[in-house]
Parts: structure tokens; C-alpha cells; sequence
């Protein structure tokens, strides 16, 4: 109410998109009447007898999981996919980190990069503001986290819905956890600009119940076939010079109208660079590098991948005559076919040959496939309308220890 009082008579000027929090504190207006009320109320509110919650786990399951946190021989990690948690050992866990950094997109350097990299976004920055691309606000808050910027550090959840690899006792998928990264609040900045990029592309999907609208009104002809596919590793096998070259070239091509100015190539790019090429990062206190791809945890990389994938549907995948609706959520495709076995099977090798490290699996059925969290399939309406039908797709949760 106070608030509300003080703020009724000032101008409703437009928040900057990038700005520090306040911290102005309004503790007292200039209203006699209206601080009278509130301190009347605050002194009956004082009288409410406080009741306090009960807490709804046992004495014993507190120290079952009080032991649990304090055990330095295990690790818990919630799923990939799905809400449950997996608890595995830490020598497992451990193993399966190495196994993922000795892969290609990774390389093992001997010091670390975070404090350099942070001096190389503040002189972004700086350029930036010079350049009046930004204004003192997303300056300031550009720059906000110089004195809690530390060097990323890697870690797993595990994937229960894949195949053990032979070496290894369970599947992880590695993200990068760059919350004080010193590229941190750039790829915030960046990302303003290249969302509404992918939102604008034809092949775009939101999310399910965008889908469940869309399929809604989609009369399709009764011979096609149902067919998914997945981008393997999407983040980590990108290109990064390819990334580049794409995000660059489409921004700069852009007429969307943003709120501010865009910035020019010569920046993207640098900007770029200190995020795919200087993304530096630890684990079990071991400095390592990524040299191929995007960190899965970088709040750019799903609007990086997306830009690339979509050069490469429009000139390998869209080009075929015999697709008949196609959206992408990510790296999750879904495509309705209308062709014999080989046409399709010419397809499905186009894909996996128009890229040298994205690859594709795929799943057909001409009854039901499973998409995101929906089962698609043809139900009674189809025969008579050409109408697919859904439902929701449950999970079988596998428990995962050791």
C-alpha cells in the first residue's frame, strides 16, 4: 500500500530491460493517515497467535537423509529426464566425468582461464558503451558479477532412459554450471537478441500444448507415417566456427525490432568467441576446455544450436517433397512422411550425411510414436477426418544405484 501511495504520482517511464535491482527501501510515506492504518495493522496482525508447522517427515527419515547428504563415498543427482534421483558411488561417478571429458569436444589445459576471460567481457563492454550500443544501466549490470565470477565446474545427471556404455556403469550427460561464469550476464545479453530469431522460424516449436493446438486443425492424408527423430549430443557437436558464421550472418540479416539497439557483427562475434571458444571449466579440481560444441548449461546454447539446425533442415531435410508437416522442439523432431520404405530410408541417410558430427536416430511407426511427453498416434478420428489423436505419455521411472 505504501508503495502504491508513493508511486501514484511519478511518471511511468519504461524499465531498462537490463538493470540492478533496487534497493531503495520505502520505509515511511508522507501520508499521516495512511501510516496510521498501517501500523493499526501491523499491531493486530502482531496479536495472531503463530502456529508452528509441523513437519511432515519422520524423526528417522531426517537422519536417513542427513546421512545420505553427509556420505562422502556417494553422489545423488536428480534424473536427465523425469523427477526422480539416482545415487550412485563416487568413484563411478567420477569415472563416468572421465569418460565424457576424454571424448573430442574436450581438452585438459594446465591453468585456468576465468580471471583473463573476465577481463575480455569487461572490455566488451566497455566497447559496447563507447560505442552507445548499451546504456550505463546494462553496463552496470553487465558488469554486476565481477566480484563473484569463478571458474565453472562440471557435473552430471544421469540418463536412466539410455543403455549403460560398456565402460562405464551409467550414462551422464555433462552440463557446465556457469552461474558466476565471467560470460555469464554477455550470453544473457546475446540471447535477448537470438530467441525471437528462432521463435520466428517455421520449423519452431514451443512446447507440447503448442503441438496439441496445432495437431488439432492438421487434416492429413491416411498414408503417412509417423517418424521422430533425435540430434544426438545436439550442444556438444556443433561446430563452433560454423556457429559463428551462422549466428552472426542471421542477426545481422534480422528486421525484427528490438526494445534496443542491436549490436553490430564485429561484436556478436567477439562475443561469441569468448563464450564457445574461451569456456573454461573444472572438475575434480582438473582444468578442462571445450573445443567443439556449446556447454549444455549456457543459457545461449539452445538459441545457438537451434540457429545452425535450422540451416541445415532447409537445405537437406525440407527439400524432400514427401514430408508433410515438420516441427522441431530443440533436438527432439517430429515429421509426418508421406513416401514408400525407401524413400523414407533415403531421407533418414540424407540426414545423417548432411552433417559430419550431427547425427540422427530415428523411430517410424504408421500407428503411434511418442513425442516429448505425448503419445501421437491414429485413432478413430484419423479413418474419419485425418485427424491424429494424443495422450499424455508415462514414464516408467528405472531406479538407478550403486
Amino acid at each position: 500500500m505504501r508503495m502504491k501511495y508513493i508511486m501514484q504520482s511519478k511518471s511511468k517511464n519504461k524499465i531498462p530491460l537490463f538493470k540492478l535491482p533496487s534497493t531503495w527501501d520505502p520505509r515511511t510515506s508522507y501520508s499521516i493517515t495512511l501510516e496510521e492504518y498501517l501500523d493499526e495493522t501491523m499491531l493486530e496482525l502482531s496479536k495472531i497467535k503463530r502456529i508452528k508447522p509441523e513437519n511432515n517427515m519422520s524423526k528417522a527419515e531426517i537422519a536417513a537423509l542427513n546421512q545420505l547428504k553427509n556420505n562422502k563415498h556417494i553422489v545423488i543427482k536428480p534424473l536427465d529426464k523425469g523427477k526422480a534421483c539416482a545415487v550412485v558411488s563416487r568413484d563411478q561417478y567420477i569415472k563416468e566425468a572421465h569418460r565424457q571429458l576424454s571424448a573430442f569436444q574436450y581438452q585438459k589445459i594446465d591453468h585456468d582461464m576465468t580471471v583473463h576471460t573476465a577481463k575480455m567481457a569487461h572490455q566488451i563492454v566497455d566497447d559496447l558503451f563507447v560505442e552507445k550500443f548499451i546504456d550505463k544501466h546494462t553496463r552496470e549490470y553487465l558488469l554486476s558479477d565481477n566480484n563473484t565470477i569463478k571458474v565453472p565446474s562440471l557435473y552430471m545427471l544421469v540418463k536412466a532412459h539410455k543403455p549403460k556404455p560398456i565402460d562405464s556403469d551409467f550414462c551422464g550427460r555433462p552440463i557446465i554450471s556457469g552461474c558466476c561464469s565471467p560470460t555469464k550476464a554477455l550470453s544473457e545479453y546475446l540471447d535477448y537478441f537470438l530467441l525471437p530469431l528462432v521463435q520466428e522460424q517455421d520449423t519452431y516449436l514451443k512446447d507440447s500444448p503448442e503441438l496439441i493446438k496445432i495437431l488439432a486443425n492438421l487434416k492429413l492424408p491416411h498414408d503417412i507415417t509417423l517418424v521422430t527423430a533425435d540430434v544426438t549430443s545436439l550442444y556438444t557437436n556443433i561446430p563452433q566456427d560454423q556457429c559463428l558464421d551462422i549466428v552472426v550472418d542471421r542477426l545481422e540479416r534480422s528486421n525484427i525490432r528490438y526494445q534496443i539497439p542491436k549490436p553490430p557483427p564485429h561484436l556478436v562475434r567477439r562475443i561469441l568467441e569468448l563464450i564457445l571458444k574461451r569456456n573454461c571449466f573444472e572438475f575434480n579440481d582438473e582444468f578442462y576446455l571445450q573445443i567443439v560444441g556449446a556447454a549444455q548449461g549456457n543459457i545461449l546454447s539452445p538459441e545457438i544450436s537451434d540457429l545452425v539446425m535450422y540451416v541445415i533442415e532447409k537445405e537437406f531435410i525440407l527439400t524432400d517433397p514427401n514430408i508433410v508437416f515438420y516441427r522441431r522442439y530443440r533436438d527432439d523432431i517430429l515429421l509426418f512422411y508421406r513416401g514408400d520404405c525407401s524413400e523414407l530410408q533415403n531421407l533418414k541417410t540424407r540426414m545423417n550425411d548432411a552433417h559430419p558430427t550431427l547425427k540422427f536416430t530415428f523411430e517410424t511407426s504408421d500407428e503411434i510414436v511418442t513425442y516429448l511427453d505425448l503419445q501421437i498416434f491414429k485413432g478413430p478420428r484419423f479413418l474419419e477426418q485425418g485427424l491424429l489423436d494424443h495422450k499424455i505419455n508415462m514414464k516408467k521411472q528405472k531406479r538407478i544405484s550403486g
